[in-house]
């Protein structure tokens, strides 16, 4: 076997094209082509009079996480990603490259709130975890959302009262 001698600088195609089209041109584009984000917010549901009935305000630094499912049915550590909640218990997760390709994304993640902060009077983390579903699909960015995130006050007045507001049902999502 021959090996070539052709050097880069010898080629008309290296001659003839910058370093981001010679990329592109070879498959790697280092421009991000779609973007996929999981929205939410995260409240804290608090009843402090029975006769005002439940208030909720936002959790603000409350840490999200994102977990994706691969092919197999399993949880990847490389396949989660956290977030902590804005002043407005917003969160916004722009999810890495390599989870967009999974197939149904909306069955394969998860969102968890798995911590709080220690101010919060909500301090009962939810066992369970939402499901996203898929909000909009336009310009290569899917935006998906779990809606609102709904933590109780441990104290026992507001348990009480959220069980009355509730119809004598505990209500944690």
């Amino acid at each position: 076997m021959q090996k070539s001698t052709a050097r880069p600088e010898n080629n008309p195609l290296v001659e003839l094209s910058s370093r981001s089209e010679l990329v592109e041109l070879a498959g790697y584009g280092e421009e991000k082509l779609s973007s996929v984000v999981v929205t939410g917010t995260v409240v804290c549901e608090a009843c402090l009079d029975k006769e005002i009935g439940v208030y909720a305000y936002p959790v603000s630094s409350a840490m999200v996480a994102v977990s994706c499912k691969n092919g197999r049915g399993k949880m990847k550590k490389n396949n989660c990603v956290h977030e902590k909640t804005n002043e407005y218990g917003d969160f916004m997760i722009d999810l890495p490259s390599h989870l967009h390709a999974i197939p149904s994304l909306h069955k394969a993640c998860v969102v968890k709130v798995f911590g709080l902060p220690k101010d919060s009077p909500c301090k009962k983390l939810p066992i369970g975890a939402k499901r996203i579903k898929l909000l909009s699909n336009r310009n290569n960015i899917r935006t998906y959302t779990v809606g609102g995130i709904r933590l109780q006050q441990t104290s026992k007045l507001s348990r009480s009262c959220l069980k009355v507001q509730n119809g004598g049902h505990d209500a944690a999502w």
